[in-house]
């Protein structure tokens, strides 16, 4: 919402998302009162301990300074060194306390990474848990048929469906161009086909086999996806074009990039493909984000390519290499091109 500020602002929508904030400020403070609350009850008792201990030689010392068992100089040393002992367990203290604050950001991020935690029992048995159908090994996308069967989607807060009983077959290295206007589905259509979208009525089956959730995993090995918007990480250039193939030699990268017309601009940045960009390709266009995107699509060695609206940023020049590009793969790999 911060980074959105000026947007929000610009359609004055600021204030509306106040109660949004509120929400999430008063979850963080819950989370952090409650990494708080360790850390000040064992700082307490660390300090307890320590205070205690001092004072018990304090005493001892003035005792034996009083019948002179003991000189002052040597009585003040110990007693100054006797906070130092007690110094390793206050860092270990801090320590612990900071990996508690960590730990609580970590299962945070592991319940967004993995949603299905817990369900690993399930994993692997070949049954699909909305129908109960053997679902078999999942096949390959280039060598079976893929089959979107009465597919409907409902977003809660929307009162029609955003896919409403799609049936749709891919055939193997079939190039399906599916258009239709803002709002159509056609995003979510491609979510389905991904897995990161749950249908609520239908299946999706593959080589006509049903496509189980447990099956997912194996099923993304297959596919590559260039959205809209590409995710773009803080890396080089190079390493953003091969995130889903990390193996790739710089030559198929520079390939990959040059058939999206991506090699001239990446060139001209102060190291090349080694220039680092930020988070979100920060530094970029949004027209060079989009070739990037695709570039890494296009590298990924996947039978299934889905591509989002692959030419909405881009210049007539552009278009035409991205166009070339995607023809290329008729024949080759299946896919999907979402549109205007």
């Amino acid at each position: 919402m911060v980074a959105g500020l000026p947007t929000l602002r610009a359609f004055n929508r600021g204030r509306a998302q106040i109660p949004k904030i509120e929400e999430t400020t008063d979850r963080y403070r819950r989370t952090t009162m409650g990494t708080l609350r360790l850390a000040f009850l064992s700082g307490v008792v660390l300090d307890l301990a320590t205070t205690l201990s001092t004072a018990l030689v304090a005493v001892t010392l003035g005792v034996r300074l009083v019948e002179g068992g003991v000189a002052l100089r040597p009585a003040l040393t110990v007693l100054l060194l006797v906070p130092e002992l007690y110094a390793p367990i206050r860092a270990v203290g801090s320590l612990f306390h900071a990996s508690t604050d960590g730990l609580a950001g970590a299962e945070r991020i592991l319940e967004i990474l993995d949603p299905d935690a817990g369900t690993d029992a399930d994993v692997g048995t070949g049954i699909d848990a909305g129908t109960g159908v053997d679902a078999g090994p999942v096949g390959d996308p280039a060598e079976r048929p893929v089959t979107l069967q009465a597919v409907s989607v409902r977003y809660a807060g929307r009162p029609d469906p955003a896919l409403d009983a799609v049936t749709l077959t891919l055939a193997p290295r079939e190039l399906v161009v599916v258009t239709g206007p803002s709002g159509a589905g056609k995003s979510t259509l491609a979510g389905v086909l991904l897995g990161t979208v749950t249908a609520d009525a239908g299946q999706v089956l593959v080589g006509g086999r049903v496509r189980s959730a447990a099956h997912l995993d194996r099923w993304r090995h297959h596919l590559a996806w260039a959205p809209q918007q590409p995710a773009l990480v803080h890396a080089t250039v190079a390493e953003n074009i091969a995130l889903g193939r990390p193996d790739a030699t710089a030559d198929a990268v520079a390939a990959a990039a040059r058939s999206v017309g991506a090699d001239r601009f990446i060139r001209d940045l102060p190291a090349g493909y080694d220039t680092v960009i930020g988070d979100g390709g920060r530094g970029l266009s949004a027209g060079q984000r989009q070739r990037l995107g695709l570039a890494r699509a296009l590298l990924r060695d996947a039978s299934l390519l889905v591509l989002d609206e692959p030419t909405a940023h881009l210049d007539p020049t552009a278009r035409a290499l991205v166009g070339e590009a995607i023809a290329a793969e008729h024949g080759r790999r299946t896919v999907v091109v979402l549109t205007h």
